[in-house]
């Protein structure tokens, strides 16, 4: 099964660029105009804000426990933003806890639905993670992430053509991202869908400047199943240069779960690992499209 987008990435996004900050924007201008001469609570807005994990767990808990914020947007915010260190931290029993307290003082605001949905998603909780993207979209239905993000799910659900209207919805909003192309193009070729999938996976590729592994391995595998065996093996090679040791070992487990290499995943490509890739081309092996769907 091809990885997950990295959790944490999309944690530090939402934390690190301000993107809860016009919540406490009011409290953040009273800090530039005192200088640096901060009240506790000022100090502590400032932390649970700050993208900086031991930070936000201090200003946060802070705001929680002070007894000083009597706004519910702002409990709410507290609680989401601890949540999110709480998971950056891998403890997911005190994120869940931050985040159904977050919504109980904040129960319209979307984004706390969608990182609580995300947090099952990598905890392959996929049911769960799809319900609460479905009450991230009934509160919004306006943000691309979020429905790429059910249809990930959904997919890895084993669900692949219930995927494909959130992936298209991603896109009518965003027709130009780059990920959301990939994933809709990978679908279709799960679902035997490949010359569809071409022009998706090609434009993905022309927006990631072909620097992407995920999107070169897709449009490997696209050439592999139309039969244009060596292009195909020249796309895998270039995503085993751009994904670098992870990906080849990635491919390494998947020709030895079909057969067709021997020795222990090394991360290098040169040598046996490069006549097993081509040999397995040359056999339309479908090297991963087989592993996915056979985990569901």
């Amino acid at each position: 099964m091809r990885n997950l987008i990295t959790w944490v990435v999309v944690i530090a996004v939402l934390g690190g660029v301000g993107f809860f900050m016009p919540r406490f924007a009011p409290e953040i201008m009273a800090v530039f105009r005192q200088g640096t001469d901060l009240s506790a609570y000022e100090r502590a807005v400032l932390d649970c804000r700050s993208g900086d994990t031991q930070r936000e767990l201090a200003g946060c808990t802070w705001l929680i426990d002070s007894g000083e914020v009597e706004d519910d947007e702002i409990m709410s915010l507290a609680h989401h933003n601890r949540g999110l260190a709480h998971a950056a931290q891998g403890n997911h029993d005190d994120a869940f806890a931050d985040y159904e307290a977050a919504i109980k003082y904040d129960p319209e605001d979307y984004i706390t639905y969608y990182v609580r949905g995300y947090l099952h998603h990598v905890r392959e909780d996929y049911d769960i993670a799809v319900a609460d993207y479905t009450s991230a979209l009934e509160r919004y239905d306006e943000d691309p992430d979020v429905y790429r993000d059910r249809a990930t799910a959904l997919y890895y659900n084993g669900k692949y053509e219930e995927s494909i209207p959130d992936l298209q919805a991603a896109l009518k909003l965003d027709p130009e991202d780059a990920e959301t192309l990939n994933w809709l193009a990978w679908t279709l070729l799960t679902i035997g869908r490949a010359e569809e999938a071409m022009p998706l996976s090609a434009k993905s590729l022309e927006q990631d400047e072909e620097k992407n592994a995920g999107s070169l391995d897709t449009y490997a595998h696209i050439l592999a199943e139309l039969g244009r065996h060596q292009e195909a093996f020249d796309y895998f090679v270039k995503a085993a240069r751009v994904g670098d040791s992870d990906y080849v070992r990635t491919i390494q487990n998947a020709l030895t779960s079909k057969g067709f290499l021997s020795s222990p995943p090394d991360g290098v490509l040169p040598g046996r690992t490069r006549e097993a890739l081509r040999a397995c081309i040359a056999q339309n092996c479908r090297l991963q499209l087989d592993d996915v769907l056979s985990t569901n």
